[in-house]
């Protein structure tokens, strides 16, 4: 039997023959006569169809084939028993795949001395209507949106659900509510709201600066790190985390703990592109003291006027200009106007001339002194 149809018997009875009862019935021969009945009329697609076929007046003993065709698609089946009673019932199902006007044809054939004779017929006809819950014209067995309006079928990620049905259209697995590209696979973040996806967006936070440039690629308000805490230097409170906070720093890009600043003038020394650490050890001009002078680059010297000790000294490391002390000096230098004068001059290349000059002065102060103490004792 074909497996087109599920049948079964469901009784056999003697029922001494009869007429044929179905919609359009028909007995070829006399006494025997068979009749096909649906569970109903209308159908839609995906339904179970039921059909009922009797069977009657038939001879015992007698070996008999029923067929049944569906004209709409051509489709037969065939089965054959042996009747031990006048009166057989089968039943057969079959599922409504298209939508349409299914007929279904029963013959009943007996064999006759080998022969395959007709002894009756009946046709049963139902229609099948498409089921559509969303009116699409689309039947809801192959509707990838059965429940929403949606002819076109779209279906962006291919995964069998209509994108009005689906959750993830682009299957890029976040949500539709919370993907700024609900349609783009590729893109679901847009941070600057530029409508560039953050993927293909070479600033993502709309701050000016590139992405590969950005400390913070994704906050506008932050840009630099310079101590490396991932705090932005904007909302960083210590940004050279030198331990003083930006408002008191006085140096607050470049750590400087210990805050110097030797010109004072509130710029820290290790920022401070003005202040001069270079010069001399001792300097400075000094007027109407003991020493006095100008000391430029020097370790001892200066411009000393009016003092007792003094002199114009530049670049050595002894000398100068001496003016109107009661010593000239002990070594080098103008002199002039003293107890002890003279224009000496030196360098540090000859030393033994004013060494020479000095000691006579010192010998002739002597020699008198003792003269002048000789001639107190004599008197």
């Amino acid at each position: 039997m074909d497996s087109d149809y599920d049948f079964f018997t469901v009784w056999n009875q003697n029922s001494g023959g009869g007429n044929n009862s179905g919609n359009e019935g028909n007995n070829s021969s006399p006494g025997a006569s068979i009749t096909i009945e649906s569970n109903g009329e209308v159908f839609v697609m995906g339904d179970i169809l039921q059909f009922s076929i009797e069977s009657s007046g038939l001879n015992l003993d007698s070996n008999y084939t029923l067929m049944l065709n569906n004209s709409l698609t051509g489709a037969s089946t065939t089965y054959t028993w042996n009747a031990s009673m006048s009166s057989s019932f089968e039943n057969f199902n079959t599922t409504a795949l298209t939508n349409g006007t299914f007929c279904f044809d029963a013959y009943l054939f007996e064999n006759i001395n080998g022969s395959s004779v007709l002894v009756g017929m009946d046709t049963v006809c139902v229609t099948v209507g498409m089921s559509d819950m969303d009116q699409d014209m689309i039947s809801d067995s192959q509707d990838n949106c059965p429940t929403i309006y949606n002819p076109n079928q779209s279906d962006l990620d291919n995964d069998g659900k209509g994108d009005l049905c689906d959750d993830d259209m682009d299957g890029d697995s976040v949500p539709n509510a919370q993907d700024a590209f609900p349609m783009d696979g590729d893109e679901s973040v847009d941070t600057d709201g530029d409508g560039i996806g953050n993927n293909a967006d070479t600033d993502d936070d709309g701050d000016g600066l590139n992405d590969s440039d950005d400390a913070f690629p994704l906050d506008a308000n932050e840009q630099t790190d310079l101590d490396g805490d991932n705090v932005g230097d904007n909302a960083d409170a210590d940004d050279d985390n030198d331990g003083v906070v930006d408002s008191i720093d006085n140096c607050p890009f470049v750590a400087n703990p210990d805050q110097a600043d030797g010109n004072a003038n509130g710029i820290g020394t290790v920022c401070d592109g003005s202040e001069d650490t270079t010069g001399g050890e001792t300097g400075g001009n000094n007027t109407g003291g003991n020493n006095t002078g100008n000391n430029t680059g020097g370790e001892t010297g200066g411009n000393n006027t009016g003092g007792e000790t003094g002199g114009n000294n530049t670049g050595g490391e002894t000398g100068g200009n001496n003016t109107s002390g009661e010593t000239g000096g002990e070594t080098g230098g103008n002199n002039t106007g003293g107890e002890t004068g003279g224009n000496e001059t030196s360098s540090t290349d000859d030393e033994s001339i004013p060494a020479l000059g000095a000691l006579g002065t010192m010998v002739a102060m002597t020699v008198g002194f003792m003269a002048a103490s000789r001639r107190f004792d004599d008197a």
